[in-house]
């Protein structure tokens, strides 16, 4: 612990958390964010084009070329991508807005509006939409393997 001193008397300096940068929690913070939205779309698309595996060959069986089956899973992928987005980024947008509200006697100069950390929002948003296309470039490239003989299995 670092003294200052003072003419008659030492004073500690001020250390530990307050003190330090918190870049690095911030990073890790960043980090555990990125990998649980990737971990999620993914598993979300990936699992959901897994339970439709009946659908795809019924299609196949009926006709329907490897475009049209990936093109039903890129249609799925899409609304559940811009629903989970849309889930996410309404209530991250109110919650803060109605506390400001709530806390605006507290805090002297009240805030007039939430600080959005775009170095937050950006990258995990970008890495959600990533995360569903690569989940759903491997899943439409398994449909494209489907066919009538699989049928039995299921």
């Amino acid at each position: 612990m670092n003294d200052i001193t003072a003419p008659r008397v030492a004073v500690p300096s001020a250390s530990g958390l307050a003190a330090g940068s918190l870049a690095g929690l911030a990073s890790l913070t960043l980090g555990f964010g990125l990998l649980l939205a990737a971990a999620s779309a993914g598993l979300v698309l990936i699992v959901g084009a897994a339970q439709r595996r009946r659908s795809l060959v019924a299609l196949a069986v009926l006709g329907a070329t490897t475009k049209q089956r990936a093109g039903f899973l890129w249609t799925e992928a899409r609304a559940i991508v811009i629903a989970g987005l849309a889930g996410g980024l309404v209530p991250g947008a109110l919650i803060p807005s109605q506390l400001i509200k709530v806390l605006n006697g507290i805090f002297d100069p009240a805030p007039q509006r939430p600080a959005v950390p775009l170095t937050f929002v950006a990258p995990v948003l970008t890495t959600v939409v990533l995360s569903g296309a690569i989940a759903t470039s491997v899943s439409a490239r398994w449909a494209g393997r489907m066919d009538a003989s699989r049928l039995r299995d299921l």
